[in-house]
């Protein structure tokens, strides 16, 4: 009866627990897309400190932070505090989580947003290092929406640089858009965000 009791409350407690990180992660992703990103940020930390074995919350904790240095990309010096503590979070998210097209892409993302900032600076450091990531994650999930997606445009946009054809890419834009409504994300608090790009991408790609 004893072990019964004790299964029991085990079950309630872990039940909610399970239920209030949920709704903390899905609180947290409106206030990501809705650009509250310090509300955004405070609640991927708490998370990510409660929840020491879960990537989800430095995924997106890295992720707010990075929104926010592309926000100021004309800001060197937040571009860069920005990013040093984003990749604090992206390095545990990769500890806790392999070979996960996810964290990869938003390496890619966070390597991206130097490169935006100072292209003469990070470009060339960073550009063949970008390159091989969506490369890599595409060998992971090819059907991902957000490494098709991610890979596409900075295919586009490396060809713009070198004055080359894009059009030919387009097909992979659309490619991204048709998988964002079929791709199944293993829980509702797994990233969704990018089918609204996706959409963008393809009208303005030429």
């Amino acid at each position: 009866m004893t072990r019964l009791a004790f299964l029991l409350v085990y079950f309630i407690v872990t039940t909610l627990t399970a239920q209030t990180f949920n709704q903390a992660i899905a609180t947290g992703k409106l206030a990501l897309t809705s650009n509250q990103t310090q509300k955004a940020l405070v609640v991927f930390k708490d998370l990510a400190t409660a929840h020491t074995d879960n990537w989800l919350p430095n995924y997106y904790a890295a992720q707010t932070l990075i929104t926010e240095a592309l926000i100021n990309s004309q800001n060197q010096d937040l571009v860069k505090q920005k990013l040093v503590k984003a990749q604090t979070y992206l390095d545990k998210a990769h500890s806790l989580t392999s070979k996960n097209p996810e964290v990869i892409i938003m390496q890619a993302k966070l390597y991206l947003v130097y490169v935006v900032s100072n292209s003469a600076v990070y470009g060339r450091q960073y550009s063949g290092l970008i390159s091989r990531l969506y490369k890599d994650a595409y060998a992971i999930n090819p059907n991902n929406p957000r490494v098709v997606l991610g890979k596409a445009k900075w295919e586009i946009g490396a060809a713009k640089y070198f004055g080359n054809e894009t059009s030919t890419f387009c097909a992979d834009l659309e490619k991204a858009v048709k998988l964002f409504d079929t791709f199944k994300q293993e829980t509702n608090q797994h990233p969704s965000w990018g089918k609204q790009d996706a959409i963008l991408a393809v009208k303005n790609c030429k």
